[in-house]
């Protein structure tokens, strides 16, 4: 009867080792999903970023230019009227 006794002991105790390994890889998996999923994110913002960043530039520029444009003109107009 021992013998059973120690035998089911064993049992319980290679089914809960099995079990805390399945737990754990799960929970390992988990962590890295999480840790792609973060680092995507963070790609993300920063693609995200960098696209602002372009685009603010890219508008001051625009802006700058529309300027001289605006500056030139007047001194056009202004060269016109001198010759009159």
């Amino acid at each position: 009867y021992q013998a059973e006794q120690e035998a089911e002991a064993r049992r319980i105790a290679l089914v809960k080792e099995a079990e805390a390994d399945a737990q754990r890889s799960r929970l390992t998996g988990e962590g890295e999903k999480l840790h792609r999923s973060a680092l995507a994110d963070a790609v993300r913002i920063e693609g995200e970023a960098e696209a602002a960043s372009i685009a603010a530039k890219g508008a001051a520029e625009a802006e700058a230019m529309q300027k001289k444009a605006d500056a030139f003109a007047q001194y056009g107009d202004a060269a016109v009227l001198q010759m009159l």
